[in-house]
């Protein structure tokens, strides 16, 4: 006979259990732990035996005979203690906590395998039961009107009818399930139209303008007609204009009634509108509390095995945060939670020498900041060895000795978040390997989020962070460049506003201005995103200073627009990753906008600073004052280095190239005053990269010098018979005869 099988449960029935088996697991393992520290019984074991017996009833529904058995028999113990038969102690915790486990491991395993999973573990099934049957000597599994133990789901037990009556808690009427997909469609839908809507605004005024030239028309006629009295036939040209004049207070009454009626619905509406999409954005928010259900267990196992004691405590449970982003904050949480106690809290003995209470405290407290979600995770441990980061940097070489021993606080512990980075000497299973911090800080930068540690020896330490309470929507800085709008997320934003000409200032080709002790780097916008277009002609440039952890950059504008609430839509797939673009969204009058991504702007800032490739902010675009550009192309990054600094010294502007065919890629969509090449290159060599120079049109003139190792005469002809003006070996860049046939071709950077 073939081996019966029970039919599958439907996917949506599934997801409807799975839900229920989370929200019911987190209350018995709130309730198992409360227990543990001591707590009145009487005021836990209501909600336990609720929670049991829902599970049940769930389980029962979908014939699940595992979790429904485990459920029945965890029901009867905690009916068992209210009549005061039997007191849970911690060792029953320890059997409950181990059973919650593993309905918690069935229930998250292979749909196909959940219904029939007690028959294909039941040697591990029965010694379940019975250390659960074994809390308090009494036997509670669940029989057949047999007297044998019901191994099939259709034999329920003697409460089948009370459990009839109860329907488990995904069937309430008020419980509504929603897909993610669905409801960003709402969103989506929703935002545009309160977008859309708003355009109505602007017919107002609109209308507005027209009821000033109706009346400024008004003015006129009267004027003409006092003109007009005193000409030929008065009484005609007055009869004529009385009647225009009826007309027109006739057409301005109509105008200011429509107007009114325009306004009024314009009030009603966007207040309508407005309400509509914050209830819609609202289904999106969860309690902050919602998923750190799991943590208090996870304290207790972890210090447990360390031999530590621990409390955790969560603060602001109730602050609603975006679903997307409790999803994604969750391993970060662990992490630092798990460092906390493996790192930060010290063992009892040791809290005693110190005069502590032997029972360390871990806080979660999660609030709103302005118009942020911040989140911060403290203990009151022994907090970071700083001595011991200094060592592991310099052991490292991650900066010499002498760097590391000028650095403040807050840099040292920068280094915290470096991957691999560990002062751990043991590696252990929580500990060591130095993984954990780095994906903390990567989460919540992906988050456009900012992270900050404070420690005090001795005190404790604080995580804090940083991040939007939405990803759906994002609050950010309008600016313009080039008649194009962008948009940064404001809280990357640290200040706007204008910066006086007069105080920039120079320094090693770079711009800088001061800020109290501070220099921060000048960076153009058109620069950074490729824009072209006319330069400032203002003595006050309009600035938006960046922060990005322990730098900050100045990124000069056209003109900022303000601020605004952006509905944030991905862009199409099928574009990859755009640099320094995060998302776009749509404007009030239906402008389509870029959200920039704030840590790809500053590496690309990064970029052209360390190059010496970037361009100064100045009134105009003055040719002879326009830094010469250099592109240097050669296979070895020694010489390229090498070159590139002694040029660049000098006030040159170079861009480096590896090849002969990145250097072609470069020629055609740059605009350079001189090329410096070696002959011996991979893909494409210097003389075939010298032949199309001189064959392009647009690149004839170029002034081009060979600069290569070999030092033959028969060399030196070929390179100069394709074109080449200079051809120099490459001992030559030991002295000035590099410098001065640069200078000879191209003459001397007068903005150095």
């Amino acid at each position: 006979m073939a081996e019966h099988r029970p039919l599958p449960i439907d996917a949506t029935m599934l997801e409807l259990f799975h839900a229920e088996l989370e929200q019911q697991t987190a209350v018995l393992v709130s309730g198992m732990l409360a227990l543990e520290k001591g707590e009145p019984q009487a005021a836990l074991l209501d909600n336990l035996m609720r929670a049991a017996h829902s599970l049940k009833g769930a389980a029962r529904l979908l014939k699940i005979t595992s979790i429904e058995k485990i459920a029945h028999v965890m029901e009867d113990k905690f009916v068992a203690a209210q009549k005061g038969v039997l007191h849970i102690d911690a060792g029953h915790v320890d059997v409950l906590l181990s059973a919650i486990d593993t309905m918690q491991k069935i229930g998250g395993g292979d749909p196909d395998l959940l219904l029939d999973w007690h028959q294909r573990h039941s040697e591990d099934f029965t010694q379940l039961l019975a250390g659960l049957a074994a809390i308090g000597g009494k036997a509670a599994a669940p029989k057949s009107k047999g007297g044998k133990k019901s191994a099939v789901a259709g034999d329920a037990p003697a409460d089948t009818a009370a459990d009839a009556g109860a329907a488990p808690a995904f069937d309430k009427p008020d419980a509504v399930r929603v897909s993610g997909a669905r409801i960003d469609s709402l969103i989506g839908k929703s935002s545009e139209l309160l977008i859309q809507h708003r355009w109505l605004h602007g017919f107002v005024n609109d209308m507005i303008q027209m009821k000033k030239r109706f009346s400024e028309v008004n003015n006129l006629i009267e004027s003409l007609r006092e003109i007009a009295g005193r000409s030929f036939d008065p009484e005609a040209i007055n009869a004529q204009l009385r009647q225009i004049s009826k007309r027109l207070r006739d057409n301005n009454q109509q105008f200011n009634h429509s107007i009114g009626t325009v306004y009024e619905f314009y009030h009603r509406t966007d207040s309508l509108l407005e309400t509509i999409n914050q209830e819609i954005l609202s289904t999106r928010m969860r309690p902050f509390a919602e998923r750190l259900s799991r943590f208090p267990r996870m304290v207790r196992d972890i210090s447990r095995s360390l031999r530590k004691n621990v409390s955790l405590r969560i603060e602001g449970g109730n602050t609603e945060v975006d679903r997307d982003v409790l999803d994604k904050i969750e391993t970060p949480l662990n992490h630092l939670l798990r460092n906390a106690i493996d790192h930060g809290v010290e063992t009892p003995a040791v809290r005693r020498r110190h005069g502590k209470p032997e029972e360390a405290s871990i806080v979660i407290a999660a609030s709103y900041r302005s118009g942020m979600l911040h989140i911060s995770i403290s203990d009151d441990g022994a907090g970071i060895d700083l001595e011991a980061i200094r060592r592991k940097v310099i052991n490292r070489g991650l900066a010499p000795a002498a760097v590391v021993a000028e650095l403040s606080t807050p840099e040292l512990l920068e280094f915290i978040f470096l991957p691999t980075f560990s002062t751990k000497e043991k590696i252990s299973e929580l500990s060591g390997r130095g993984v954990g911090l780095d994906v903390v800080k990567d989460t919540v930068t992906a988050l456009k989020g900012s992270i900050k540690v404070d420690t005090v020896a001795g005190q404790g330490t604080r995580f804090e962070l940083q991040m939007p309470v939405t990803v759906s929507v994002v609050t950010a800085l309008i600016f313009v460049v080039d008649d194009e709008p962008y948009a940064l997320p404001l809280a990357r934003v640290e200040h706007v506003g204008k910066l006086p000409r007069r105080d920039m200032y120079f320094l090693d080709g770079r711009q800088y201005f001061r800020d109290g002790e501070d220099s921060i780097n000048v960076v153009s916008a058109r620069q950074v995103l490729q824009r072209a277009g006319a330069a400032l002609d203002s003595e006050e440039i309009p600035v938006v200073i960046l922060k990005d952890y322990l730098r900050r950059y100045a990124l000069v504008v056209d003109s900022v627009l303000g601020q605004k609430d952006l509905v944030m839509q991905p862009l199409d797939p099928r574009l990859g990753k755009v640099q320094d673009v995060a998302a776009c969204a749509i404007l009030e009058n239906g402008m389509p906008v870029l959200i920039l991504d704030v840590d790809d702007l500053t590496r690309s800032m990064d970029y052209l600073l360390k190059g010496g490739d970037v361009r100064h902010v100045s009134l105009g675009e003055d040719p002879k004052a326009r830094r010469r550009h250099i592109l240097l192309v050669d296979d070895s990054a020694t010489v390229r280095e090498v070159v590139r600094n002694l040029l660049a010294a000098r006030g040159y502007r170079v861009s480096v190239a590896v090849d002969g065919i990145d250097a072609w890629n470069s020629l055609r969509s740059g605009d350079f005053d001189l090329l410096i090449t070696d002959i011996d290159m991979p893909r494409m060599d210097g003389i075939q990269l010298i032949s199309l120079v001189r064959g392009d049109p647009r690149l004839h003139d170029l002034p081009v010098m060979i600069v290569s190792y070999k030092d033959r005469s028969e060399d030196r002809r070929k390179g100069l018979q394709v074109g080449a003006d200079y051809y120099l070996t490459k001992g030559s860049f030991q002295d000035e005869t590099l410098i001065e046939a640069v200078r000879d071709l191209i003459g001397e950077d007068i903005t150095k």
